[in-house]
């Protein structure tokens, strides 16, 4: 009996983290897709001399594919009856990451060596928050990976423009995002089910 529980309970917890995986993973693509469109070039970039500069459309854009993939596989995974937080927790959570794009609205106004830390340690921070907040567990190591994946998915997606072959600054957002968004999804799931009780069944 006890064995089939740990069983049970194991293959609902790979559930979530594949759940939460493709869903980072489908709104990288996504995001990958609608970076690379020629005629959408101009909402995302613009040039100044010999620089392409993202605008504030692709800040916009990132936060609101990261912030649906993240959703969506919460929804699913609850709706799935694989995680069961109470509603009114999962909401705050949801307010939290809300919050987080006023905060990187602000950080944005900086200097652009200062929004390459602070937006990741705005991401983190807020998410940790509403990991905490719909879990009530603090798991601080789960956060310093968050914050290593934010910090060295520029460097690792710049890898192939350095040692391969170049190729356009769209496609180098586009791989940033889909590292970044995947690994932050799979960590905050791994957060969810470590934190979640499995449910109570009658004897």
């Amino acid at each position: 009996m006890i064995l089939a529980r740990f069983q049970t309970r194991s293959v609902r917890r790979g559930r979530v983290l594949l759940t939460f995986f493709v869903g980072g993973l489908s709104s990288g693509l996504l995001f990958t897709f609608l970076v690379s469109r020629p005629s959408l070039q101009a909402l995302w970039f613009h040039r100044e001399e010999f620089w392409v500069i993202p605008t504030w459309k692709l800040s916009l854009l990132t936060g609101s594919m990261f912030l649906v993939g993240l959703a969506g596989s919460y929804a699913l995974s609850h709706w799935q009856g694989w995680i069961s937080y109470p509603a009114f927790r999962s909401l705050l959570g949801l307010i939290l990451l809300v919050a987080a794009a006023i905060a990187a609205w602000l950080v944005l106004q900086s200097f652009p060596l200062a929004q390459f830390f602070l937006l990741r340690i705005i991401l983190v921070l807020f998410l940790s928050l509403a990991l905490f907040w719909v879990t009530r567990r603090w798991l601080i190591w789960i956060s310093v990976l968050m914050l290593m994946v934010c910090v060295s998915a520029p460097f690792v997606a710049s890898i192939p423009d350095t040692f391969v072959r170049p190729f356009p600054n769209e496609w180098f957002e586009a791989l940033k995002f889909v590292i970044t968004s995947s690994l932050i999804s799979l960590l905050s799931s791994y957060w969810l089910v470590l934190t979640d009780e499995p449910p109570r069944t009658m004897a």
